[in-house]
């Protein structure tokens, strides 16, 4: 959120959906960034990054970022029940706000259509910023960072809003799930005994370093004094030389990001950063402090597909079933917030019910449901 906007009217950060709607009123009618024009963009989004995941805790828990079709994000948990969250009551009173903030127009009219190239360019022209608030997981999703005039610095995030089941943050999972290190019967013994060697290599912190990052003193060096690591609780560990196309010796040194196996929190926080969060080179500290506003508040109710495994016979029906209930999920949310489906109509809401329906969304759950169980 731009709490330069915040603090040019007077407004505290919002606290309750309540407050959300005032603050994004006052965005839109009160000039905040002061160019006397009445361009300000209150709420944002792309096809991406969704308006849709950050209020909708306030309402229900869910994982939903954007309805990634190649993903089951509409899924939940009622304690060890899956479920569809947007088959919910709770999914349904939260899209009636966000109705009421779309015909209120507090959202942006393109944030169901436009990518994020087109989201960053309305917001770094030559003017000033002109968006409130932006649902994502960083600024580089709506705005450039480094201009000249430093407008990134001017946004930041803040906490959940507090709703039914008080503060509740949504988890973007961490990837898709299945096996990252296989070894097939066609390796031979002594490759399959080379292989284990190195990933008992990349389990060492020298052989994460080596694996992720290159070499020392090429690729990273160790700490100097004054250095401060990421968690400033942490003694500093690394600290990464910054890219040089023209160095050679930088080149074809590490695996990258496909070694990351001893990545934990702790080593990844030991790794040395600067103070000022609000400088290019500072942005994964700034990531890290915003991220202190969301430790502790993941729901129970978040399915966690990434340590779930679906057996391989179910693999084929399933790509077909996540395909279609997500994205049938993904477009009706947009036609109910956009109000082309009327969500206070009840007969509307059946007819989407009924959809979820015919797609199949009662095998999709089974087939998780039974996946979860064996896991």
């Amino acid at each position: 959120m731009n709490t330069q906007w915040l603090k040019t009217l007077g407004l505290e950060v919002p606290k309750t959906t309540d407050d959300l709607f005032d603050v994004l009123t006052a965005f839109k009618t009160k000039d905040p960034n002061g160019n006397g024009v009445a361009d300000e963009i209150p709420l944002t989004g792309s096809v991406y990054d969704s308006v849709v995941p950050f209020v909708m805790d306030a309402f229900i828990a869910n994982n939903w970022h954007g309805g990634a079709a190649g993903q089951p994000v509409s899924l939940g948990l009622d304690g060890d029940t899956v479920q569809l969250q947007p088959a919910q009551d709770g999914w349904r009173d939260g899209l009636e706000y966000l109705h009421r903030l779309w015909e209120n127009g507090l959202i942006d009219e393109s944030a169901f259509s436009q990518d994020s190239d087109a989201l960053v360019a309305k917001n770094s022209g030559d003017g000033p910023p002109v968006t409130g608030a932006y649902n994502g997981n960083n600024p580089w999703g709506f705005i450039q960072v480094g201009m000249d005039d430093a407008r990134d610095a001017q946004y930041d995030a803040i906490p959940p809003l507090v709703g039914a089941e008080g503060q509740v943050a949504t988890y973007i999972q961490p990837g898709t799930p299945g096996a990252t290190f296989v070894i097939t019967k066609a390796a031979s013994k002594e490759k399959q005994k080379k292989l284990i060697e190195i990933l008992d290599y990349m389990y060492t912190t020298e052989g994460q370093l080596h694996g992720q990052f290159g070499l020392e003193g090429v690729n990273w060096v160790k700490p100097a004094d004054g250095d401060v690591a990421l968690d400033e609780n942490l003694e500093p560990l690394y600290k990464r030389v910054p890219a040089d196309p023209d160095n050679k010796k930088m080149a074809n040194t590490s695996w990258g990001a496909i070694a990351q196996y001893n990545s934990n929190a702790t080593f990844r926080n030991s790794e040395v950063q600067p103070l000022e969060i609000y400088s290019p080179d500072g942005f994964e500290r700034r990531l890290f402090e915003a991220t202190k506003l969301y430790d502790g508040l993941r729901s129970d109710a978040s399915f966690p597909y990434w340590n779930v495994w679906v057996p391989e016979e179910d693999s084929a029906e399933l790509s077909t079933l996540q395909t279609n209930v997500e994205t049938f999920i993904s477009t009706s949310a947009a036609e109910f917030i956009t109000g082309s489906k009327d969500i206070g109509d009840d007969a509307a809401w059946t007819a989407y019910l009924d959809g979820l329906d015919g797609l199949g969304a009662a095998r999709y759950i089974e087939i998780w449901q039974n996946a979860y169980d064996a896991s």
